[in-house]
């Protein structure tokens, strides 16, 4: 693949020293040296550590850089002088990790654990992270993403993912055994199940108020710890003895002390979420003398663990559980880890954050129409030169202004969405599945811009209600997203009775690209 452009300044999530606040601004877009690469990032995961580290609330994890992030996905976009260019080449896709370089010669680097060598450097810690468009890896210890992995489902797996991986690895069970999973449907947990199952292993989840998520990601049994008076007796009743390993995901003391009473004898306790406090394991010398349990501890893995890792994704095997959130979205999102709200308002444990975004667009046009209008509407578009710039994903597509009418010859940038079924006629697609359009609607103000950010001018359009033309309500009423704009220059909402998906029934194509044309010549032509 040839040379990608690559700009002088670049966005980057940025911590002030003094304040810790975290504001999004340009910056030099770095540049590689040595064996490093530089990646242009797609997609970054955030987690707890990401939390601690713009916290300094852990000892061992005082940053020493101003942009965190440690779970990036992306290609390279520029080689450093003493990159091997035959192996990496601009365009591979690839993954920025936890561990950025080690030193290759201690005893852990050489045994499977270069993940925890004491002459480490850290990304988001030691050198600057992933919570940017560009970042810098060092090429020894990179990752190739592998085909059938997209950036999205990769980049919780590059921390979450390998480090449950690495500790069902490492627990050693066979076939069969029964693994308890403490904080199962977080994060870490929700995979923790999945890889349990594809290694398999049967597995007792534990966790609050998450029964239906973690039965339908594989788990045989789930336990409650807020509805049973006795979680230890619970356990050993339904392994019938006692758990054969146990990961604890969860950042609670108690967790780990239940652990250690339901693991049958010879169990593995691998530790793994940590409490907010220092807490020690209330073990008893007993417990491995006469029962024999092992305690151990892991944190991310190696290359190769990282690479199995995203193996089992590839086979379809583990599917991450996400959501999606803009950079500038960053402080909001630790907000809500360090408040354990995450739930609450994102139905989904983890977080993967889009940089791609609609760059200087003047203005937006928003409707749920789908199908029926493709006829009509792409051709409408194509003829007013309009293009919709920005998101670099599968789901969207760029339309070619290819018209000679001149409707637009200044150039202004419009984009325009629409739900449409046909991923191959839409100007550009976004289509999330069996969503009514009100749900559209929300997808798409909170993907395509920061609501509260954008100063633009608005269009918002769509049937009323009363749209039933697919056997269910179809329309929505879009003054709904009203509030979603507050910074808006100007509002355009349109309803059409009864539109819906059957708006080509209505007469209300030529209105609608009327009224598209209408408010378009109003603000940007």
């Amino acid at each position: 693949m040839g040379s990608l452009s690559i700009p002088e300044t670049s966005l980057a999530a940025i911590q002030d020293k003094e304040t810790k606040a975290i504001s999004v601004a340009k910056r030099p877009t770095p540049v590689p040296v040595g064996t490093q690469v530089l990646v242009k990032l797609h997609y970054s995961g955030v987690c707890a550590t990401d939390l601690h580290l713009a916290r300094g609330s852990v000892p061992y994890l005082q940053p020493k850089v101003s942009v965190g992030g440690h779970e990036g996905t992306g290609v390279i976009a520029g080689l450093g002088p003493d990159v091997d260019a035959a192996e990496w080449h601009v365009g591979d896709r690839v993954a920025v990790r936890w561990v950025h370089i080690v030193c290759g010669k201690c005893e852990v680097c050489t045994t499977g654990y270069e993940n925890l060598c004491a002459s480490r450097k850290l990304a988001g810690k030691d050198v600057e992270g992933t919570f940017a468009e560009y970042a810098t890896a060092d090429s020894a210890y990179m990752v190739r993403l592998p085909a059938g992995v997209s950036d999205t489902d990769a980049a919780p797996i590059l921390c979450a993912g390998v480090t449950v991986y690495k500790a069902l690895k490492i627990a050693n069970l066979r076939a069969g055994s029964w693994v308890a999973v403490a904080g199962a449907g977080g994060g870490l947990g929700h995979l923790a199940i999945q890889y349990a199952r594809a290694m398999g292993l049967k597995v007792v989840a534990l966790d609050a108020r998450k029964r239906d998520l973690c039965l339908s990601l594989g788990a045989e049994l789930y336990i409650d710890v807020l509805e049973t008076d006795d979680c230890v007796a619970q356990v050993i009743k339904a392994t019938d003895g006692g758990a054969h390993g146990a990961l604890i995901c969860a950042s609670s003391g108690q967790a780990y002390a239940d652990a250690v009473k339901f693991l049958r004898r010879t169990g593995t306790l691998v530790c793994i979420g940590l409490p907010p406090k220092p807490t020690p394991l209330p073990l008893n010398p007993a417990d491995f003398v006469a029962r024999g349990i092992k305690v151990m501890g892991t944190s991310t893995g190696d290359r190769q663990d990282t690479a199995e890792a995203l193996a089992f994704v590839a086979k379809g095997q583990v599917k991450p559980q996400l959501t999606e959130k803009r950079l500038e979205d960053i402080e909001e999102i630790l907000k809500e880890i360090e408040n354990g709200t995450m739930q609450a308002l994102h139905p989904l444990p983890g977080v993967s954050l889009a940089y791609q975004v609609p760059d200087a667009i003047d203005a937006l046009v928003l409707h749920g129409f789908t199908w029926n209008i493709r006829d009509l509407y792409p051709a409408f578009l194509s003829g007013l030169q309009v293009a919709a710039n920005g998101l670099e994903k599968p789901e969207w597509k760029q339309y070619p202004a290819e018209s000679t009418t001149q409707m637009n010859p200044a150039g202004r940038q419009v984009a325009v969405f629409y739900g449409n079924f046909d991923l191959e006629i839409a100007p550009v697609d976004f289509y999330l599945g069996d969503l009514d359009t009100l749900g559209l609607f929300i997808s798409l103000a909170y993907h395509l811009v920061t609501p509260n950010l954008y100063k633009g001018p608005v269009m918002l359009a769509n049937g009323d209600q009363d749209a039933t033309f697919c056997g269910r309500s179809c329309g929505s009423a879009p003054y709904a997203l009203y509030d979603r704009f507050p910074n808006a220059t100007d509002y355009d909402i349109k309803i059409y009775p009864q539109a819906g998906h059957g708006i080509h029934l209505h007469n209300y194509v030529q209105q609608l690209m009327d009224d598209t044309l209408a408010f378009l010549k109003r603000n940007v032509f």
